[in-house]
């Protein structure tokens, strides 16, 4: 339990977010003076699925660390509480996080978040933009909206077109391959979007990474082993590096309509 102590709060500390250890538990502190929050996070849920995934550590823990800082950073605004979804539609935003995300919510007091799962060990979750920071959607908000699935969906891809909108694509160092990066927490998400806002050429096939979720990596597909093996030691190597690392795997968008994970069945629609 030690060793998990150490990198959890290696990863809260990237956060922003100061932790000690306190007995089997670690206390989390966000903030000061009236807007300080405190809380102590039990680890139990997130020891029992790095013994069971050990390859994956860094990652179920940074993914962790990730919902433990969307609870105790949330400015819980009163306001947005009681907004239907027709108020907070124009609000949300989606996010990739790690499939540990959700457990460090409900770790650090949070309400179970309305997630998608998405493909390997990652999700989709939602986010609300307020004056004053985000607070995640929980499933408990979702359910009293009333709404299908879709529309949340939906409302979350507009508002981060609109976002994307504002940029484009980079050359990403020299290897022939281009990145989304504007440093907003989004990047990784950009995939979910990138039929919406490059139509033509997601029509003709895109091939992409999320090694970590700042950076979105792109390239045309290609018959070129070659040119395959350099992008995919792009991504080892970002994953690697990565403080919160996101997934090895290569992906493509096929014909603008759907996202496959390469050398699976695994899909993602995107209509």
């Amino acid at each position: 339990m030690r060793a998990l102590h150490t990198d959890l709060i290696a990863a809260l500390d990237h956060l922003r977010l100061a932790a000690v250890a306190d007995g089997d538990n670690l206390t989390v502190e966000a903030g000061t003076g009236r807007r300080q929050a405190r809380r102590s996070i039990g680890l139990d849920g997130l020891a029992a699925r790095i013994d069971a995934h050990p390859a994956q550590r860094r990652a179920a823990v940074a993914g962790f660390a990730s919902g433990v800082a969307g609870v105790v950073k949330a400015p819980h605004d009163l306001l947005a509480a009681s907004w239907g979804f027709v108020e907070a539609a124009g609000r949300l935003v989606p996010a990739i996080e790690h499939a540990t995300f959700g457990l460090g919510v409900i770790a650090a007091g949070g309400e179970p978040p309305w997630t998608v799962e998405f493909v390997g060990e990652l999700v989709v979750a939602y986010y609300l933009e307020l004056d004053r920071g985000v607070e995640i959607l929980t499933r408990s908000r979702f359910e009293g909206w009333a709404v299908t699935p879709d529309r949340v969906t939906c409302a979350g891809r507009s508002l981060l077109c609109h976002k994307t909108m504002s940029g484009g694509l980079e050359p990403f160092e020299a290897t022939g391959l281009e990145a989304y990066r504007f440093g907003d927490g989004y990047d990784a998400a950009r995939a979910l979007v990138m039929a919406d806002v490059d139509y033509q050429r997601c029509r003709s096939g895109v091939l992409f990474a999320i090694p970590h979720p700042h950076i979105l990596l792109v390239r045309s597909p290609t018959k070129d082993g070659d040119a395959l093996d350099g992008f995919q030691r792009a991504v080892d190597r970002l994953y690697e590096e990565a403080r919160y690392p996101l997934s090895r795997a290569l992906f493509a968008i096929e014909e603008a309509r759907t996202i496959r994970a390469l050398g699976t069945d695994r899909i993602w629609p995107l209509n």
